[in-house]
């Protein structure tokens, strides 16, 4: 997902992918995505439950995009900074 996520957002920015980062945490109270922890039930996923995975997948993806495209749009001037403390 992440692969196509990045490669729709290259084709529509001229961001290149290996320049997209996509970040995210493990959590187990979020929605199953395709292409991650296909296993995790131990027992095969209920067509029912599968169709409900495809279209959160799908809108995910596609708010991922949207949001990235938006961002590019807007870019202004930032300063970044970072310390380490003790």
């Amino acid at each position: 997902m992440t692969q196509e996520v990045r490669q729709r957002i290259a084709e529509q920015t001229n961001v290149p992918p290996d320049r997209i980062v996509i970040s995210f945490t493990h959590s187990h109270t979020t929605p199953k995505v395709n292409g991650a922890s296909d296993n995790i039930f131990s027992q095969a996923i209920p067509a029912q439950h599968q169709e409900h995975i495809d279209r959160y997948t799908k809108e995910l993806a596609d708010q991922l995009v949207s949001v990235a495209v938006q961002a590019v749009t807007k870019l202004e001037p930032a300063t970044l900074a970072w310390e380490q403390g003790p």
